[in-house]
């Protein structure tokens, strides 16, 4: 989907992950001639509504994989599913470069034993608007021991993330809920980042791992970070916002830290 096309999948659609390295669909604002080359005069908002069932993990065995790819001003609104369950084979459920945007409207569902979702690309901002019930998890990361990338949202290469919406990103095992990792600017506007769950699960991963120690982080109009055994919020730094509607809660249920 390119050039400001405007496309839709339906529910009927199963898709699955087969091969390493393979993308089952790319949602991109830049034209390109038969020869490869950027054709601008025919540049658009380009747009994919998708009800799909993504799937990777049993006996489908990809790796480096890529649900969807969002770029260049690209759009992306997810209606449907993406579940890959197959634990360290690098995949990433949606990857954002370069001012994509992710609409998770509720509903929808994005499980991946990994990253969920990876931001990128140098000064661009991803705002991904996770709807919901505010009870159901929309994003969910499970992390692996050894894997120290696993994150429901990855942010890296100087990009920024704004995070909005009612719906729930959680983060299970070790995995984070935001890994920080080069990013310019982390906010989240009423969002609610979940590490707790029911309380049965294995949760050691931390709400906001700085790892980068980003100064520019923002939690605004009450936003929520559970946490069981992790911390909150893991920096080596104090966070600043020129925002004077910063409010959050972070709330700790078990051995954690706020």
């Amino acid at each position: 989907v390119e050039g400001g096309t405007q496309a839709t999948i339906t529910d009927s659609t199963t898709l699955s992950l087969t091969g390493d390295g393979a993308i089952l669909a790319k949602v991109d604002g830049k034209y390109y001639d038969l020869n490869g080359n950027v054709d601008s005069s025919q540049n658009g908002a380009s747009t994919l509504t998708s009800s799909a069932d993504l799937q990777a993990g049993g006996n489908v065995d990809a790796q480096d994989a890529i649900g969807y790819y969002v770029t260049n001003g690209g759009k992306l609104i997810h209606q449907g599913t993406i579940n890959f369950d197959e634990p360290s084979r690098d995949n990433i459920g949606v990857k954002i470069n370069n001012g994509g945007t992710l609409m998770s409207e509720e509903g929808s569902n994005i499980t991946v034993h990994g990253t969920a979702v990876e931001i990128s690309g140098s000064n661009s901002l991803a705002t991904i608007n996770n709807d919901g019930d505010g009870s159901t998890p929309g994003v969910t990361a499970v992390g692996a021991v050894g894997n120290t990338n696993d994150s429901a949202y990855h942010v890296k290469d100087q990009a920024s993330l704004k995070l909005t919406g009612d719906g729930i990103t959680q983060a299970i095992g070790t995995a984070h809920g935001i890994l920080v990792d080069g990013a310019s600017s982390i906010t989240l506007d009423g969002a609610t980042l979940d590490l707790y769950g029911d309380g049965t699960d294995l949760s050691s991963g931390n709400g906001i791992e700085n790892r980068s120690s980003l100064t520019n982080i923002t939690l605004a109009n009450d936003s929520v970070i559970n946490v069981k055994d992790g911390y909150g919020i893991h920096s080596a730094v104090g966070v600043s916002s020129t925002n004077a509607s910063t409010s959050a809660t972070i709330n700790v249920y078990g051995s954690g830290t706020g």
